[in-house]
């Protein structure tokens, strides 16, 4: 955690300094389901958010992909490119905080020909109010489906008095509440703005933004922590 630390220490100190503003395309969360989902867990239907899993796999696309992305050192490791997004949402949507790194894990399966290219990642935390949560972040889509699968970032949430399970693909979500067997199908919320517009305000000084540059200085530090655990 030290160097993670030190590394984004000295991101936002130097940002500070020369007027700079740092981020990072956190689409998601300008995703109708995800604001959608934001919605719910604020409404309270959910209850208090205890059990979390979320699955960001994507395809490896070996060949297609410029061939340095496979070179030692250049990457940056699959949790910090991939984790990074679904770690935001804990925070955004769910409003989590990764209080504890429990696990992580890398290796390499999918990627035959850079064995040296660790595709796999998983991991399990503990969040500032107890709740669990448990990922995986690799490379293992098949070849071919890409992005088109169906459950491209799929979440699954246990609150205490409801449950959700949503991928970003999926035409329509259902969510289960307490005291009935019926599921009840989930108003979309289209956001305000798109990720541009918004970093725009951001670069202008506005306060009502909704990806400010310190929840992603936060979401950084917290993926690199993991992937260090990982090592």
């Amino acid at each position: 955690a030290e160097s993670s630390d030190l590394l984004t220490g000295a991101i936002e100190k130097l940002s500070k300094e020369k007027g700079l503003i740092v981020s990072c395309v956190f689409t998601m969360r300008f995703e109708k389901k995800i604001n959608a989902v934001k919605k719910l867990v604020e409404s309270g239907k959910l209850g208090e958010i205890n059990n979390v899993y979320f699955g960001g796999q994507h395809p490896l696309q070996y060949g297609r992909r410029p061939m340095w992305y496979f070179e030692d050192g250049k990457h940056g490791g699959v949790i910090n490119d991939i984790a990074i997004h679904g770690i935001d949402i804990l925070s955004y949507a769910l409003n989590l905080e990764v209080k504890e790194i429990l696990s992580a894990r890398c290796w390499n399966k999918f990627a035959e020909k850079e064995p040296q290219f660790k595709d796999c990642g998983q991991f399990m935390l503990t969040a500032n109010n107890g709740a669990g949560i448990i990922a995986d972040v690799s490379y293992a889509i098949p070849d071919g489906v890409e992005f088109a699968l169906p459950y491209y970032w799929k979440f699954y949430i246990w609150g205490t008095k409801g449950t959700i399970r949503f991928s970003l693909n999926e035409e329509k979500t259902y969510y289960y509440t307490e005291g009935t067997t019926m599921p009840t199908l989930l108003d979309e919320a289209i956001a305000d703005v798109d990720y541009l517009t918004d970093f725009y305000d951001v670069f202008n000084g506005k306060d009502n933004v909704i990806l400010p540059m310190q929840d992603v200085l936060k979401a950084t530090a917290t993926t690199l922590q993991i992937q260090e655990l990982s090592l």
